[in-house]
């Protein structure tokens, strides 16, 4: 987070040591700031007031040059230090995504926020989701998960989806600091074509 200086670092070494072609956009952006579908990358409004040079339409251009897909802004979750997205929509298959069952509190935010999802062509699956008191903790933020395109991998010890093999980890420290398993972790995932 911008705001983190200190914490910034440069992944140069690691991404030439893999062997990872990488294109530089000059703008400060967490990974939790975007979702990766088929079609678009989902991207947080965060991103705007984390760049005061920048106007919108030029992180947006940049964005898509780099990224090679439309970018389609989404606000976070009211109240979020982190501005995040990873932990309250993540993409599942085809035109589907995971976005949260209505939570107290946030129905206004949650109307618009499905409402643009749907604009954009997706649909929705509800999954249900309890939130911490504690405004840092990401404890019940059970989007934020990984999976490795057989397993979802989790915090939260209620399986993400029925029909998909879940694999619970205690995350317990990761939680309590605002984070989550892939907020720690990269997840790649190859999409087949889309048409």
């Amino acid at each position: 987070m911008h705001e983190f200086g200190e914490e910034l670092f440069d992944n140069a070494e690691i991404w030439n040591q893999v062997g990872l072609k990488v294109s530089r956009v000059p703008i400060n952006a967490d990974g939790g700031h975007f979702i990766e579908t088929p079609r678009h990358w989902l991207a947080s409004t965060a991103i705007w007031g984390e760049n005061p040079t920048w106007s919108q339409s030029e992180i947006t251009a940049a964005l898509e040059r780099a990224l090679g897909k439309p970018v389609l802004w989404l606000k976070p979750m009211p109240d979020d230090f982190t501005g995040h997205l990873d932990g309250i929509v993540r993409w599942h298959k085809g035109n589907e995504l995971l976005v949260y069952a209505p939570l107290p509190g946030l129905s206004v935010w949650q109307k618009e926020f499905g409402f643009q999802l749907r604009a954009a062509g997706y649909s929705l699956c509800e999954v249900p989701t309890i939130l911490s008191k504690d405004l840092i903790s990401a404890e019940g933020l059970i989007l934020n998960y990984v999976y490795d395109g057989k397993v979802h991998y989790g915090t939260s010890l209620t399986p993400v989806l029925p029909d998909v093999p879940y694999q619970y980890i205690s995350a317990k420290n990761v939680l309590k600091e605002g984070g989550g398993l892939h907020c720690i972790t990269y997840n790649f995932k190859e999409y087949p074509n889309q048409s």
